[in-house]
């Protein structure tokens, strides 16, 4: 997001994102969330917070953005593209959307959905509060049934497994073993792609994906 810009925050809890926008960047920043006691709180820290939910209807915004952001949130809908689509008539003219989705391609849910495990969390991939799920191949399909080109794809961590060596019958095998590390996943630094085409093969195993795109 570049300095002085005007930020649609959408599901922005109690402001925390805007919050850094506005002191960071200079960005004037409206949030719309759905839960009136973070909106409440929301609209002490940012230059407008809306009440709405954005599945069943849209609020009156009166105004273009520079960005609009959906960090967290699209996962949490029923149609995710339609959704943007509506949006899509608030975003200036070469304007970007930016769109952060949970990776179910994830090594460890692999392992798990291996063992035959698919228990959901109060928070992060599994989420119960989860409708949709998406890998790095659909996220990129969701955004071009949308109406939206990929100009930018960042990878929110690394490839959080380590490799070691495990031996079997008393010492005459070894093979490589998959670990989790038991460390926070560190951030990596944005990978760039053309339309979305030279992203690096490990980034559809990271935990988080991040896209920024505008309208086709």
């Amino acid at each position: 997001v570049k300095d002085n810009s005007i930020v649609l925050d959408v599901g922005c809890s109690t402001g925390f994102l805007g919050e850094k926008l506005k002191m960071g960047k200079n960005c004037t920043v409206v949030g719309i969330d759905n839960d009136a006691d973070a909106v409440k709180i929301a609209g002490k820290i940012l230059d407008k917070a809306v009440r709405s939910d954005i599945e069943s209807g849209m609020p009156r915004l009166g105004k273009k953005f520079d960005y609009i952001i959906f960090a967290d949130v699209l996962e949490h809908t029923r149609n995710p593209e339609e959704i943007i689509r509506r949006f899509g008539k608030f975003l200036k003219k070469n304007g970007h959307i930016i769109v952060s989705l949970p990776n179910v391609a994830h090594p460890l849910i692999r392992l798990r959905l291996l063992l035959g495990k698919w228990n959901y969390t109060e928070v992060g991939i599994m989420d119960r509060t989860h409708v949709r799920f998406f890998t790095l191949k659909t996220a990129r399909s969701m955004l071009s049934n949308a109406g939206l080109e990929v100009v930018e794809e960042v990878a929110a961590g690394k490839l959080p497994v380590k490799f070691t060596r495990m031996t079997f019958c008393g010492g005459q095998t070894q093979m490589p073993l998959m670990m989790p590390f038991s460390k926070s996943v560190v951030p990596t630094p944005a990978v760039k792609a053309q339309k979305a085409l030279c992203v690096r093969h490990l980034n559809a195993l990271c935990g988080k994906i991040s896209c920024r795109a505008w309208k086709l």
